[in-house]
């Protein structure tokens, strides 16, 4: 059976950790404990209670909601799943959080990593870190994919489009952190 410290030397080889002094990355994963998940097994529902944010560590995890169910996307090695769950106030899941494989998580509680001291961690600023850009990631391709599925709306052909407004979610982080499409 793996502990959470076992996995100090697989957190150091995935790219979300590059850099990150292994005392550190050690001093993050004895925070937390190991999650085995079965390929088709649920973690987490939508409306479930959300404190706990999980890393995975090898295999991987499928967001989905709707009904039927439909895929959101996956998670995978060095990224979280319930993210809101370890860095924002008391919630609950929107989505529901299914292995597409086999998969070992690193569970990571609000409180114990408040309460361990994790906030000057360079581990846990850089899984912060990622975290940020795995969301903006998941963000654009939501709002592309939302974007490709509403109906055109007609124009004259002597009319010339109307400007972004900059009140999707997309324009709302590019203003927050630069970038264009």
């Amino acid at each position: 059976m793996q502990t959470p410290t076992s996995l100090t030397p697989t957190l150091a080889c995935l790219r979300t950790f590059q850099g990150i002094p292994g005392p550190e990355i050690h001093a993050l994963v004895s925070a937390g404990r190991v999650v085995n998940i079965a390929r088709g097994e649920r973690l987490a529902q939508a409306g479930d209670p959300a404190g706990t944010g999980w890393l995975v560590v090898q295999g991987r995890m499928r967001l989905e909601a709707g009904t039927p169910r439909q895929s959101l996307g996956d998670v995978w090695p060095g990224e979280l799943v319930g993210e809101h769950g370890l860095f924002g106030p008391a919630q609950t899941h929107v989505t529901d959080i299914v292995a597409a494989s086999d998969t070992i998580l690193l569970a990571l509680d609000r409180g114990t990593c408040h309460a361990t001291g994790l906030r000057n961690n360079g581990a846990m600023a850089a899984l912060q870190r990622h975290t940020l850009m795995v969301t903006a990631r998941r963000l654009h391709t939501l709002d592309t994919s939302r974007a490709r599925l509403a109906a055109p709306t007609p124009q004259k052909p002597d009319v010339a489009p109307a400007e972004p407004d900059g009140q999707t979610l997309m324009g709302w982080l590019r203003g927050l952190f630069g970038g264009e499409e």
